[in-house]
Order: C-alpha cells, then structure tokens, then sequence
C-alpha cells in the first residue's frame, strides 16, 4: 500500500491527565457505539493476514482484492492469535490503524510538548554501557516479567466492541539460554468494557472475546521456543523467530551489531522512510529490549540506531505502567503514537505506551491508550521463584 499518511506531531497529556488515564485503566470507560465501517480485509490488514471474507447476504459489500499491510504488528507481544470470520474484524493491542478508517481530529489538549528524540536515545546509548543490564551468574534465573493492559476490537458492519484486559506474563530464563525457559501467563482482574452498550455486548460480546487467544498458564520450552513447544513441534535454539522469542543464539547469528545494520534490519531491508517504516523499526526494537536476552553493548547499539529515525520525538515525565516515571520516546504513524519508555538515569527498558491520536469509526477516542506495559527484570536462584 503506498497512501499511508503520517499523522502530524501532536502532544500528549500534562501529569493531571496521566494520572486520571492511569485510573481508567481500572475503571470502566464509557464509549458511544459508532456505524463500524471496518470491513475483514481492513483488520486483517492490521494484522498481515491475507483476507478470508465471505459474504453475509445479498446487501452485503462485495469482497474487495485480497490485501495485507506491509508490516504487522498483530497480537504476538501480548501472546494472543487473531481469528477472523465471516466479516467481522479483530483488532489487538498492537494493530494499528489502516488508512482505511476514518479518523476524527484529535481534540485540543493542555499538554507537555515534545522534541526530537535523538539526543536522549545517544545518552541512552552511553548510559546503559555503565549501567548494565541485569544478568544471572551459572546456575542463577534471569527472572522478567511485564504486565500489559491492552485494549481489544472486535468491529463488524452493524456493531463494534472494545474492551480492556490486563495480564502479567513472567519468564524465568536460565543462565545456560540452551537449557529449559519456563513462561506463566495470567489475567490481571476482570475485562473492562471500553465501547458497547450493553445490549450489544450481551448479545456479541461473548462472540468479540473468542476472537483472541491466550498462552497456556505454565509451559516449558528449551532455548524459550514456546511456539514449537505449545505446537508439539521440534524446539530449537536456532529455528525460531529472533523478533518474537530471541534467544543469546539467534540474536549473535541473526541480529546485526552495528547501528545502521541494526537499522536496516529492524526494518526489514525496506529504506527507513516514512514514520510507518520507522514506527516498525521501533516495534523490532522493541522486542528485543524487553526480552531481557540483550546484552548492554547490543542495547547501546539499539539506541544508537533509533537515535537517527528523523521523527522520533521524547516526552519527558511519563509513567509506565507500574508508575515508575521515565522519558517517552516516539513515533506518530496510522493515527497512533507508539512509544517505548527508558528510565533517563541509567538508560534501561521500563515498558512500552500506543496511544490513540485520533478517534476512529469503531467508537475507539481520541487519547485511548491502546497498549500499555511495564517491565521487572531480577535474578533468582530456581524456576517459579519471585524475587
């Protein structure tokens, strides 16, 4: 696709409106259910995922080309699967918007400005060479556990639903990387309703939830390929995906060590133009940083690749969500900012915010934070011990 627009550079809230964000988080927000215009191939397009539409009906809108996004996000750092059906779209925590949507204008905020971001990713890049990641010694656990509070759309042609669940996924991850990882992933409190009236979530709101899957409550995997693992395939120190379960082995054979290679590769061998290409150059990064497998030299090598997309921007005083305060560094593309959140004193990952810039057709306003994740990395002696 080649009409992606950038969205312009829009600030985000003061700390009154932080905090009263972090309180909706456990409380139910009120939305108006919208005419939903997303049709399947729009949502799956979100996602990477070739369209399966079938018809609905004679007044149904014929079945468009099968087209898929350029880059996916989809649900897999918050361990979901997408299902789609008939026309109704799924959208998770990490599927940004399509061009296709319809946006409203972002209303006028009271706010703290950004600036441009690369001179708080170079400090970064030389901070966390001195202060350096946790690590285990032999025989210890790298102990990391993120907590995410993520907002979910299930869009058909007549109706929309959205709800909010938070879930907390811990990895205990053994010195030796070859040896066994051990993963437990849990619900944090009740789904709170973010778009639906309560006819429509009655009568589709069990329907809108089946569309996302979830890991297993305990599972065990060697070099942390869970995906082999869940799928009763052969697991791999070598075989799975770096961006999505990197491992000290993949990342040596797989992930480049130099600040322009790293930035080639995050973006998938396209040319970082465009706040799309780098949105997901940052996603890449992402990932890897809050694995908790990256070395403090490969780390210093990230910052300094991010540290060149032009339209990086930092926010300073902004929490993650465990309210450990820290600077925001982000990219405004498909009507969200998405931004990963350092701790300025020493340089290290705290958590990851996607906040919507816009308001959309699916009911979704303007200012909705759509992923929102804190992380805690520590050292224990043994699995399934906290520190």
């Amino acid at each position: 696709m080649t009409d992606h627009r950038t969205e312009p550079a829009r600030p985000l809230w003061t700390d009154e409106d932080l905090d009263r964000a972090l309180d909706a988080l456990h409380t139910d927000e009120a939305g108006q259910l919208g005419t939903a215009r997303a049709t399947l191939d729009d949502a799956l397009a979100h996602q990477g995922v070739p369209m399966l539409t079938a018809s609905r009906g004679h007044d149904a809108p014929p079945p468009r080309p099968a087209r898929t996004r350029r880059w996916a996000y989809g649900a897999v750092a918050a361990g979901v699967a997408v299902v789609a059906a008939a026309a109704v779209a799924f959208t998770g925590p990490f599927g940004a918007h399509s061009p296709q949507h319809k946006h409203k204008a972002a209303p006028a905020k009271t706010t703290v400005a950004t600036v441009p971001g690369g001179d708080a990713m170079r400090a970064a890049a030389a901070k966390v060479r001195t202060f350096k990641p946790v690590q285990p010694g032999p025989g210890q656990y790298l102990y990391v556990k993120e907590i995410s509070s993520d907002l979910y759309t299930t869009a058909d042609t007549t109706w929309s639903l959205s709800y909010r669940r938070r879930t907390q996924l811990e990895t205990w991850i053994p010195y030796d990387q070859a040896g066994t990882w051990t993963q437990h992933f849990t619900r944090i409190g009740k789904d709170q309703w973010v778009v639906g009236d309560k006819k429509t979530i009655a009568k589709h709101g069990k329907f809108a939830k089946g569309g996302f899957g979830e890991p297993p409550a305990w599972a065990t995997a060697t070099c942390g390929d869970f995906h082999h693992a869940e799928q009763g395939g052969t697991q791999s120190c070598l075989d799975n995906e770096v961006k999505k379960e990197p491992n000290k082995f993949l990342i040596a054979r797989k992930v480049p060590n130099d600040p322009r290679k790293f930035l080639a590769w995050a973006a998938d061998g396209d040319s970082v133009r465009g706040a799309d290409i780098e949105q997901r150059v940052l996603h890449n990064a992402t990932m890897l940083l809050r694995s908790g497998v990256v070395s403090a030299d490969l780390e210093s090598t990230i910052y300094q690749a991010l540290a060149m997309l032009p339209d990086l921007k930092v926010t300073e005083r902004v929490a993650n969500l465990a309210g450990k305060r820290g600077i925001a560094l982000g990219i405004d593309a498909y009507g969200d900012r998405q931004e990963l959140i350092l701790d300025p004193k020493t340089g290290q990952y705290l958590g990851t915010r996607i906040v919507s810039l816009t308001a959309d057709d699916t009911g979704v306003p303007a200012g909705t934070i759509r992923n929102y994740s804190a992380v805690q990395f520590a050292v224990v002696d043994k699995p399934r011990e906290r520190p």
